[in-house]
């Protein structure tokens, strides 16, 4: 709805300012060459035109604030859980798109086998067909929910339970092309080869996967674009369930940061948290001990002269 508004009022824009202009210019022509009365329509034409332009534009900046608003207001949790499913016709359109276009390239590549370039987009597109396949089957296998989100934690149909205590970050990713951006959701974890072990084969390869990750912390990604709710409406689901579990999540984090820096800042959090269950003793000999590692992460991450 919103949009055929905003497409009807730039049509009214539009024939509004061609009606002013042309008022504008019989007004230019006939003034001081033809009757009075004839400047004076011209005038009134221009004027009508003008008027018109004016109260279009007026209304689409209404009109767009006032759904910023709702879209602000719709993105905002206070619930207990949140589910996605994946948009089952994107993705039989992706399917079918890719489909005619590896039928089309093989069979152009039939008519002309010279041409090799023809023949590796033919298989390129093939093997994505066929890639993608078992990937829109996955989002639908077991009939739940691709993504669910609750007080415990969350489930994905790739990564699958996937508790809170686990995740120590949370990150909007997002992707500008061209006039589209592509939204990921991604979470920083512990133990990341558990979760990579759950992957189908087939992402593995489109992500180019080959190996799990060997560091104690890691990261995975979650797509939200093919889901059948607002990217920034399952971000912000996230962090508030998130934050909501201890221990919190650590202050500032994002993809590329380093396990040590996750480490301290765990253990830092920790002692923040617990001043009351920890004796005083234990608090001293643990800040001594973390005191090094931090001055450490200070002189590596320090500006370099």
């Amino acid at each position: 709805m919103y949009f055929a508004q905003r497409l009807l009022l730039a049509t009214l824009a539009v024939l509004s300012l061609f009606v002013a202009l042309f008022g504008l210019f019989r007004f230019l022509i006939e003034v001081g060459e033809s009757p009075m009365h004839y400047v004076v329509q011209d005038v009134g034409v221009f004027a009508a035109g003008a008027l018109g332009f004016a109260l279009c534009w007026r209304r689409g900046r209404k009109l767009r604030a006032d759904h910023e608003a709702a879209l602000e207001k719709a993105r905002q949790f206070s619930g207990h859980s949140l589910e996605a499913r994946a948009r089952l016709g994107m993705q039989v359109l992706a399917l079918v798109f890719i489909g005619v276009a590896a039928a089309a390239s093989t069979w152009l590549f039939l008519l002309r086998t010279s041409d090799w370039v023809l023949g590796l987009c033919a298989a390129f597109l093939a093997v994505l067909f066929v890639l993608m396949l078992p990937m829109v089957a996955s989002y639908f296998r077991d009939g739940r929910a691709t993504l669910r989100l609750d007080g415990r934690g969350l489930r994905h149909a790739w990564y699958g339970e996937v508790p809170w205590t686990a995740v120590h970050g949370l990150f909007h990713q997002q992707q500008k092309i061209k006039q589209s951006t592509i939204h990921t959701l991604v979470l920083g974890v512990s133990d990341p080869g558990r979760y990579h072990a759950r992957l189908p084969w087939f992402v593995r390869v489109l992500r180019g996967l080959w190996t799990p990750p060997r560091g104690r912390y890691g990261k995975i990604e979650i797509p939200l674009n093919a889901l059948d709710r607002d990217p920034v409406l399952v971000f912000n689901a996230a962090t508030m369930l998130r934050g909501r579990v201890l221990p919190a999540p650590v202050p500032g984090w994002y993809p590329g940061m380093d396990d040590e820096s996750i480490a301290v800042s765990q253990e830092l959090a920790y002692l923040a948290d617990n001043p009351d269950r920890l004796p005083p003793e234990e608090i001293l000999q643990r800040m001594q001990a973390v005191e090094p590692r931090m001055q450490a992460l200070a002189a590596r991450l320090g500006p370099r002269r």
